[in-house]
């Protein structure tokens, strides 16, 4: 079609075929009533199938909702169905992701879960602590100097010493977080393993060798 190269359909195809186990290609006519122009019609779960009166017409149609609210009906030789089996329906499609259902929202969980902890908990790694009131302008004056003395790789391990009563105190992050990093293995795997993929075809060839 216009819009899409072959690359472009083909990709567009895959992932509506892998992520909601079907996927529909609509043959759009020109005016000799031959096929000119091929269009997948997304998304994919909002399309209804018809079924037909027996077996001889298992489908009678596709019912196809619009971005506005409108339903369009196509006939059966319009679309080019493609689907993943199904162990429910003989009918419809299913996503390998069904069967990983579980691993899945748990991967989703993770990744929210990481990206609040870098959003929201804005925790450094090292607190100055002092019994006496500081005015703004020293508190500034020491972090400046803290800042010169101890960031960037010239200043790593470098010694310092504190006055006015000042402790450094290192915060200790909770085990959980780095927990929640091999959770993210372990759903990334079971993923995997639902579509048949072997990490490898990933990059990730840590179990592999040359």
């Amino acid at each position: 079609n216009p819009l899409m190269t072959r690359r472009q359909l083909r990709f567009t195809l895959v992932t509506h075929l892998e992520l909601t186990g079907m996927a529909f290609l609509l043959l759009a006519d020109n005016a000799l009533g031959r096929p000119a122009e091929i269009w997948p019609l997304l998304p994919s779960d909002l399309i209804e199938i018809t079924q037909g009166p027996d077996t001889r017409r298992p489908i009678a149609g596709f019912v196809f909702s619009g971005p506005r609210g409108e339903r369009l009906t196509y006939a059966p030789e319009e679309i080019v169905y493609l689907r993943h089996p199904s162990p429910v329906s003989l009918v419809y499609g299913a996503s390998p992701i069904e069967a990983a259902a579980h691993a899945f929202d748990i991967d989703l969980a993770v990744r929210v879960y990481q990206r609040n902890f870098f959003r929201n908990s804005a925790r450094p790694d090292i607190v100055l602590q002092t019994d006496q009131r500081l005015t703004e302008e020293e508190a500034r004056r020491l972090l400046t100097r803290w800042n010169q003395k101890h960031q960037g790789l010239t200043h790593v391990f470098e010694p310092t010493l504190l006055d006015n009563g000042l402790k450094a105190q290192p915060l200790a992050y909770s085990a959980k977080d780095f927990e929640f990093m091999a959770l993210a293995g372990w759903t990334q795997d079971n993923l995997l393993a639902a579509f048949g993929v072997p990490a490898a075809k990933l990059g990730l060839v840590k179990d592999v060798n040359r």
